[in-house]
């Protein structure tokens, strides 16, 4: 497997429903929860009063994403209203739920799950004042279900979020850190590299040196023994160089740096 197969590729942006998708089909939902008062009695037409109360909870469920403890507050006024009047219907938990959910969804778990009970003791509460029955009542406990998985729903898409988001952090920061890795050990070749280097080319000037001391007036034989030893000291660095650039472009191209411009100390001699 490759070092392009290992490192962690961004991912696309993920298709989601539009928003104005989802508040349309809440609204939707609580049409047929305002026509069902009780479950034993059916479906009964409401009166105007239930109908103004249903649509202007309904109206302010939009806005729950930019004010969620607003929108929940307005929420609950909605719902003691419609226990104060005797219009309660379960469009109000209903909405409740979806309010709690955008609640916990943005705070911590602790806040989370104290407005949860709080909003759960309010809503048992004000159903007793509308019913005049008893907290087992099997209105009552659809209703404070109907807020508890709400709010669930809301911490476990927090969690999630969460999750990912650590997930993700952490996988970016293990991929700046194999980078960084990898350029430092770049880095620490080059300059083995370069000491080498500077180890042969200090080596074939010490030999020059040598070859060009000696007798005035060498034979001719020394002089093309000399000559041989001169042009070989003077190519050999040259060679060096080409090859320490080729290592150094090869280790640029690995890790994404600018690789040296021209050649590192000397020019190709023929």
């Amino acid at each position: 497997m490759s070092d392009d197969d290992n490192r962690v590729m961004p991912m696309g942006p993920r298709a989601r429903v539009p928003a104005w998708l989802v508040d349309v089909l809440l609204i939707a939902l609580m049409v047929p929860l305002t026509l069902v008062r009780d479950p034993s009695e059916g479906v009964i037409w409401p009166d105007d009063v239930t109908v103004v109360l249903a649509a202007l909870t309904a109206a302010a469920l939009p806005f729950r994403r930019r004010w969620p403890q607003s929108i929940l507050g307005l929420e609950l006024a909605g719902y003691a209203a419609a226990a104060v009047l005797g219009a309660l219907v379960p469009a109000h938990p209903f909405a409740i739920a979806v309010a709690i959910f955008a609640v916990t969804n943005r705070v911590a778990r602790r806040d989370g799950l104290l407005v949860t009970v709080v909003t759960v003791v309010l809503v048992i509460g004000l159903g007793l004042l509308a019913w005049q029955g008893s907290p087992t009542d099997p209105r009552l406990v659809q209703f404070a279900l109907t807020v508890t998985v709400g709010s669930a729903l809301g911490d476990a898409a927090r969690s999630r979020r969460e999750y990912i988001e650590a997930i993700t952090d952490r996988a970016e920061r293990a991929e700046r850190t194999r980078e960084a890795e990898a350029r430092r050990c770049v880095s620490e070749e080059r300059l083995r590299i370069a000491r080498d280097l500077h180890d042969a080319v200090a080596h074939q000037i010490s030999v020059i040196s040598l070859n060009a001391g000696g007798p005035q007036r060498p034979s001719m034989t020394v002089r093309r023994r000399r000559r041989s030893h001169l042009r070989q000291s003077a190519r050999r660095p040259a060679q060096y160089s080409a090859r320490s650039e080729a290592c150094w472009r090869c280790s640029a191209r690995m890790t994404g740096t600018r690789p040296p411009r021209g050649r590192v100390l000397f020019g190709s001699t023929n």
